[in-house]
Order: C-alpha cells, then structure tokens, then sequence
C-alpha cells in the first residue's frame, strides 16, 4: 500500500506512523480481523483518497468497511472489484480477476485519477503476495480484539493489542 509522504496516522491499531511507500502484507488465519485491519490501514483521512483492489468483496461492501474504519473514508475510496455491481464513479468491477494486465491497467488508471484530486493517497490490495518490506500476522484474540505482530516497519518486531 502507498502511503502519503509524511507518514500516516493508523486510528485506533495504535501503530506509529508510516511512511510513504511502505509495502506491508497482512497474514492471519481469521478473514473478519484481517479485513478490520486492512480497512483501517487504507482508510483515507480528510485530506487523502483511498484506492483499493478487493478480491473478495463488493465494492458497497469495501466502503461500508471504509466508513466503519474512519467516518467518511469510504465516499473518499476508488474500489476495483470482481463482484457486484459498480457505485457510482467511484467503484468499478473486473470481468477477469486473472487478468493481471487489465487489473494492473484499471488499477493504474484509479491511482492517476486519486493524484488529481489529492497529493496523498493510501492504496491497498488483499490477496496477493508480492516483495513487502514490513509484515503484519493478525491473530484475532477475542470478538473485538486482534494481536498484531509487526515485523520491518521500524527495522524491529513489535507485538501490538488493537480492537477491531
């Protein structure tokens, strides 16, 4: 995910900022803890524009997450998804999610729009395993309630208790 240069605040996950151009990768067995913590890593503060890739949920269902994430966050997100019907201008879905060229294109095409609108931008994409810098294992420890363990964002690894 890209991240606005100063740094970004992460709400309620308690985490220090990150920087910009942090690539992290979020693993866990529980699908609900990892998309809370996905959603508040990606929520767009007033001021950014979020730009997601979902592989597994609608594009209404990305910015309802969005919105439970930070008020506002899903009306200020470009959602590329494979189901359900696109929202508004804002959300559009893939015919071929294994077209990697076309996701890469449409997903392209979302990022030069959000830089039109905003210098800041946060960008996320679940389900693909690429080169990341900084590793997050999200184990949910209760029915709101997640461990995180961080590894690489500030050169160390840290454990962290945050709700969902």
């Amino acid at each position: 995910m890209s991240l606005k240069s100063d740094g970004f605040d992460t709400g309620s996950l308690s985490l220090s900022p990150i920087g910009s151009g942090t690539s992290i990768l979020l693993t866990g067995e529980d699908t609900e803890a990892l998309q809370s913590v996905f959603s508040q890593l990606v929520a767009a503060d007033d001021d950014e524009r979020s730009i997601v890739l979902s592989t597994n949920n609608g594009g209404r269902a990305m910015q309802r997450d969005l919105n439970s994430a930070r008020t506002g966050a899903g009306s200020r997100a470009s959602v590329l998804t494979r189901e359900g019907p696109a929202v508004g201008d804002d959300s559009q879905s893939v015919d071929d999610i294994s077209d990697l060229t076309r996701l890469g294109m449409d997903f392209s095409t979302l990022v030069a729009s959000a830089q039109q609108h905003s210098d800041r931008f946060r960008s996320g994409i679940k389900g693909l395993q690429t080169s990341f810098k900084t590793h997050i294992e999200v184990e949910k420890t209760g029915p709101r309630q997640a461990t995180l363990t961080i590894d690489g964002l500030d050169g160390s690894e840290e454990t962290v208790d945050v709700p969902l």
